[in-house]
């Protein structure tokens, strides 16, 4: 199958491969550009993310220590709590 000329990509003013020139045998589904291995303690789980204060990720890092767990922990255990006492 015969490659269709290459498309200037506007914002790097350079030329790129157009994609649907590719045989289908040769292009990547979706899914699999995503997918990445996973580590075994990852799996079945996804990531929460929150954005905070450094003081506040100073004591929370220190309050792990002090109780002799991580930081991953305290936030499974508190975020199970409150969604105990919100009846969740």
């Amino acid at each position: 199958m015969a490659l269709a000329k290459p498309q200037l990509d506007a914002r790097r003013g350079t030329l790129v491969p157009s994609r649907r020139a590719m045989p289908p045998s040769r292009r990547k589904p979706p899914a699999a550009e995503a997918a990445r291995p996973t580590q075994p303690g990852r799996e079945g789980k996804v990531q929460i993310k929150a954005w905070v204060e450094p003081a506040l990720r100073k004591r929370v890092k220190g309050l792990a220590l002090k109780l002799d767990t991580s930081v991953e922990d305290l936030i499974i255990t508190q975020l199970e709590a409150l969604l105990c006492e919100h009846k969740m």
